[in-house]
């Protein structure tokens, strides 16, 4: 008997506390709180953790733009 794979990954809770944000964006939880600050992103409290939707913290990810190496510079710090 073979067993098949999952069909897909479950889907992101709605609400994740500013650690699973961070984890689950790949980013520090510093970072997670500068966009709070900054009103980027939108937190909430719920008893004492702080969180966030998970819908606006990907519509703060996707509004990122990439940050590419310039050739120069990497050159420059390996040198």
């Amino acid at each position: 008997m073979t067993q098949s794979a999952p069909a897909s990954a479950p889907p992101a809770p709605a609400f994740q506390n500013i650690q699973q944000a961070a984890r689950w964006s790949g980013r520090s939880d510093e970072t997670i709180y500068r966009w709070i600050a900054a009103g980027k992103l939108a937190a909430f409290k719920a008893g004492r953790s702080t969180v966030v939707k998970t819908d606006d913290l990907m519509a703060v990810l996707t509004a990122q733009p990439v940050r590419l190496a310039r050739k120069g510079a990497a050159q420059a710090v390996a040198a």
